[in-house]
């Protein structure tokens, strides 16, 4: 009876499927890969149901009764059906990009309070001070003819809601940067800002020119280019903690450095005192040391990103190194951060504590091919006598810092051995465990930083951006002040498939940590020691409130 029904039901699908136009029939099929992708890796699935009552079975069955309902669907409305499922995951992990060369901007950064908006920078390389005689602090009255706070919030529905500061602060960059490759509406020609200059009472209205790229392409197919990998390459890429958010926001070609942008090297925080000690302008980080006005050495180190190289490792390690030696307190700046490599953030947390540190628990999403890497390459790692060996068998000395050695090797047979025992026990989401084994982040052999340590953070902090914070707090290493981060709670795994449907790629989230008190970071994120959310006053003037809030939490530092 079963088999009979089972046929039954394939024949109706058949049957319908016959109805069905070509470009019917290559929807469905780029929907049924999208759909096998999140069927199988997506990990916080079950999460998700909990927490918003989000269900996969009920998008697909959205998606298939759209598109088989749909016949005169076009391409741009199948993607905005696909940007529209993407987003109904509330989660910032799970991102896609379109082919499009359609992009328009303005040489300018808007911010605010979620009320009131103020022009937070200026690209005078485009815009002097002649031909636009504002200020950073000015307000932004309105843009386009609407109330800029109703631009702001009909960006944030375009885009799907998740965390609302979060959301909130994507759509004030989205506000001054329009994609294609985003499924959004891309204004071009001319637009007219009402502004009001601080101390003023009256408004004054301004006209851009949007820089405006026209589409160029009809949605041709994009397919990959393979190379061989590493071993260490691959498990750099399987255990990416980034955001693709950066992509969008980093990629504008601007001639002035935008604080605003997320990875920037200097961030939109003022120094905090005058320089005695300060990085040089090519180092990766910024950083410096200032007296304060308690006469106490401050150190300051801005991490822009955790997504870098073994020299920008070694860079961090001679800056704390001297941060040690001279300061008598540090402060951390990562706000901004869209994350990276999990195993370079490792590297700059064991430079920060002389005891170890407990890192995030993972619910893994496992499929034949972990378990056949496991099974292959457990019986060579057993073999395995020296770190020389250890690093032949990675083809890397180490993993963005991370030191390749007979240690990392143990971690890596009990993380095999631990997929092989969950993926025998039926498992296909793991208990929690630990990304290759590292249950703890052991002191750096020659440098450690063992002075109380103050944390910058904010909404705009992504997957590594809130891992980096998590481990911190939950080890009590520092105060943070600022508020909660994104909420990007595990690590990231690239989709493509050759279509005609314009997509290029999308992505998913393959993990669902847990922080030691067994609470998720997905969609929680990271809650500050000492809440501050920037304000009016700070946009118009330098900042100097939150400059305030910091300097007042650097004192209390103990």
């Amino acid at each position: 009876m079963i088999k009979t029904i089972a046929i039954t039901l394939f024949l109706l699908t058949s049957n319908a499927s016959a109805n069905l136009t070509n470009t019917q029939k290559e929807m469905l099929s780029l929907w049924e890969a999208i759909h096998g992708s999140f069927s199988t890796l997506y990990a916080p699935k079950e999460w998700k149901q909990t927490h918003h009552n989000w269900s996969l079975e009920t998008e697909n069955q959205r998606m298939q009764t759209l598109i088989r309902s749909t016949p005169a669907m076009d391409i741009k409305s199948f993607q905005g059906h696909l940007k529209k499922f993407f987003a109904s995951t509330k989660d910032y992990h799970v991102d896609y990009e379109f082919i499009s060369t359609e992009k328009s901007s303005l040489p300018l950064e808007i911010k605010g309070n979620g009320k009131r908006y103020f022009l937070a920078w200026i690209d005078r390389t485009k815009l002097s001070e002649e031909t636009f005689p504002f200020e950073v602090g000015d307000e932004v009255v309105s843009f386009a003819g609407v109330p800029t706070i109703d631009v702001v919030t009909d960006l944030k529905k375009e885009m799907g809601s998740n965390v609302s500061e979060t959301d909130e602060a994507l759509a004030q960059l989205y506000l001054t940067h329009r994609s294609g490759k985003r499924v959004m509406r891309v204004p071009f020609g001319p637009v007219t800002l009402e502004l009001k200059r601080k101390g003023e009472d009256y408004t004054v209205e301004h006209q851009l020119v949007w820089d405006h790229t026209k589409e160029l392409i009809n949605y041709d197919v994009l397919l990959s280019t393979n190379k061989n990998l590493t071993k260490a390459e691959k498990v750099l890429n399987r255990f990416n903690m980034k955001s693709g958010l950066e992509k969008t926001f980093s990629s504008r070609k601007m001639e002035e450095k935008n604080p605003w942008e997320l990875g920037a090297r200097k961030s939109f925080l003022p120094d905090l005192g005058d320089r005695i000690w300060e990085s040089s302008k090519d180092n990766h980080y910024d950083a410096y040391i200032y007296l304060s006005e308690e006469k106490e050495l401050i150190g300051y180190v801005r991490i822009p990103t955790y997504d870098a190289s073994d020299e920008e490792v070694e860079k961090f390690q001679e800056i704390i190194e001297k941060m040690e030696n001279l300061t008598d307190k540090l402060v951390i700046d990562q706000v901004n951060n869209p994350g990276g490599s999990v195993f370079y953030m490792y590297s700059l947390l064991s430079m920060l504590t002389d005891t170890a540190l407990h890192t995030a628990r993972e619910h893994m999403a496992i499929t034949q091919t972990d378990i056949k890497e496991a099974v292959l390459d457990l019986p060579k790692l057993e073999k395995i006598k020296t770190d020389e060996e250890a690093q032949k068998f990675m083809e890397a000395e180490t993993l963005d810092g991370w030191p390749i050695d007979l240690t990392f090797i143990a971690f890596l047979k009990a993380y095999y051995q631990f997929v092989i025992d969950e993926w025998n026990g039926g498992n296909f989401l793991t208990s929690p465990w630990y990304i290759w084994g590292v249950d703890k982040i052991n002191p750096h052999p020659e440098v450690n930083y063992t002075k109380p340590i103050l944390l910058l953070i904010n909404e705009m902090d992504f997957s590594g951006g809130d891992f980096f914070p998590a481990i911190l707090q939950d080890n009590e290493r520092v105060t943070i002040l600022g508020t909660r981060t994104a909420g990007a709670g595990g690590y990231v795994l690239e989709m493509e498939i050759p279509n005609r449907m314009g997509l290029s790629g999308w992505s998913l989230t393959g993990s669902l940590a847990k922080r030691v008190n067994d609470q998720p970071i997905e969609n929680l994120g990271v809650t500050p020691d000492i809440d501050y959310k920037l304000s009016v006053d700070d946009y118009q003037n330098n900042y100097r409130s939150y400059i305030k809030a910091i300097k007042k939490a650097i004192k209390e530092l103990e």
